[in-house]
């Protein structure tokens, strides 16, 4: 629990939201990493310390890493605040992402609501 009141878990929303990619390029960056050997993460929850080391190692390097880290210094703040966590962060995404986000929202009231 204290990963997701601390940063450490993000949803697949906000995994998004701080590489600035949509949420079907987060699953599908999770789907390479297993490819590649690592644990497959939950769809649900994204762990940030190893979306930070995928970005760095496939997705632009140190610089989008750094990018990714000073969003989600920038955005966490707004995401920890009670009611707020797991919602989504503003950024327009298309498709189905509304429905995913719901759900995530959910999702997160829920376990916040059981600790």
């Amino acid at each position: 629990m204290d990963q997701i009141a601390n940063g450490g878990l993000l949803t697949t929303a906000q995994a998004a939201t701080i590489c600035e990619v949509c949420g079907q390029t987060i699953c599908r960056w999770n789907d390479e990493a297993a490819r590649r050997g690592e644990p497959k993460q939950a769809t649900w929850l994204i762990g940030t310390a190893r979306l930070l080391d995928y970005v760095e190692k496939y997705q632009g390097g140190l610089p989008a890493r750094v990018k990714a880290e000073s969003l989600l210094k920038k955005r966490w703040p707004i995401w920890s605040l009670h009611g707020n966590v797991g919602q989504h962060s503003g950024l327009l995404m298309h498709g189905d992402t509304r429905l995913i986000d719901t759900l995530e929202t959910q999702a997160w009231r829920s376990l916040l609501d059981n600790v």
